[in-house]
């Protein structure tokens, strides 16, 4: 299996073009589960924003974000993957 090494700022180069071109919000979690706070990454669109401000809709969030993690660490692979909601 090849492995990659890249720096913060060639990852946020790279996080901003595809943003950029594509305009979809990307994030990246460490192995503890936690969304990495220190990317520049693209914002929570203000749907997300308003619809998160809901007890309920925010644990279906997290809980679809948990559920893709186990299997992005299943498979060892990158997963790009649509939310609870269909973004």
């Amino acid at each position: 299996m090849l492995r990659y090494i890249t720096s913060i700022p060639e990852l946020n180069k790279i996080t901003n073009l595809i943003y950029g071109l594509l305009d979809v919000r990307i994030t990246f979690f460490d192995m503890e589960e936690t969304e990495v706070g220190y990317l520049d990454v693209k914002g929570m669109s203000p749907y997300c924003r308003e619809r998160r401000k809901h007890a309920e809709f925010n644990r279906r969030c997290r809980q679809c974000d948990q559920e893709h993690l186990k299997q992005a660490k299943a498979s060892g692979e990158i997963l790009v993957y649509h939310c609870h909601s269909g973004l």
